[in-house]
């Protein structure tokens, strides 16, 4: 039997400071549910971002930022996370 995550242990190590990885047992949604729901939240960022709009996300490709990252993000044409 799985006990629950250790919450104040987790926030006191990583909370801001580092990534971690809890491990569930089972995963929540199928791989397939989880493109799809890439796809859907890239969908607004594919054409560029707007100045000082919320969320503010920024993408980067080595050192120089893209303004318009397109095809670099899923789109409802790609078959899975590889294409």
């Amino acid at each position: 039997m799985r006990h629950a995550p250790d919450w104040a242990r987790f926030a006191s190590r990583h909370w801001e400071r580092t990534p971690t990885r809890l491990r569930l047992g089972a995963p929540l949604i199928s791989p397939e549910q989880a493109f799809q729901g890439l796809v859907s939240v890239s969908a607004p960022f594919r054409l560029g971002t707007r100045f000082r709009a919320l969320p503010d996300v920024r993408f980067f490709a080595d050192t120089a930022r893209l303004r318009a990252p397109g095809t670099l993000l899923p789109g409802e044409k790609d078959a899975d996370t590889t294409a």
